[in-house]
């Protein structure tokens, strides 16, 4: 199952729930969607505007892949998860700043699969349906939990 999040910005994300329904529809994959306020409603794909955090968290954690908006949060979701994902980020027509700079810098860092392109996405798609052609990003452990928790409990003493 492929998992689309597109974030909350109140525009949607048309340009790219509008082709991911078509080529469900044509390559019989299913898929669920949160759409956001687009004025597209997919005929192919189960949908909602919004789930909560555990329903959009639940839905990461089903999928064989997801595809995403450029949104920093979903992205660590994603990374926390240990799940496969392509990034396909915003331009700035489409939001209140263009995500194809930070997905850029993050694709260089981080080697994150991002495609600014609908036929560029659905290459990856069908390359990942046929070869599981993407990578999980694994960041190093971090302390920085431990520490909030220490500090925590130091400041309620």
């Amino acid at each position: 199952m492929i998992y689309l999040s597109v974030g909350t910005f109140h525009k949607g994300f048309d340009r790219l729930v509008k082709p991911l329904d078509n080529f469900c529809r044509i390559n019989k994959i299913k898929c669920i969607a949160q759409i956001g306020g687009g004025d597209y409603l997919p005929k192919y794909m189960k949908y909602s505007r919004q789930f909560s955090f555990s329903k959009h968290l639940l839905n990461i954690k089903k999928s064989n892949l997801v595809i995403s908006h450029g949104g920093y949060g979903t992205i660590m979701d994603l990374i926390s998860l240990n799940k496969k994902f392509i990034v396909f980020p915003r331009n700035r027509n489409e939001a209140a700043h263009d995500q194809k700079m930070s997905i850029k810098y993050l694709k260089k860092k981080m080697k994150i699969t991002a495609c600014y392109s609908q036929k560029n996405l659905e290459n990856r798609i069908m390359k990942f349906i046929l070869k599981k052609d993407i990578k999980i990003i694994n960041l190093p452990k971090s302390n920085i939990p431990k520490i909030i928790k220490n500090f925590i409990n130091l400041s309620s003493l």
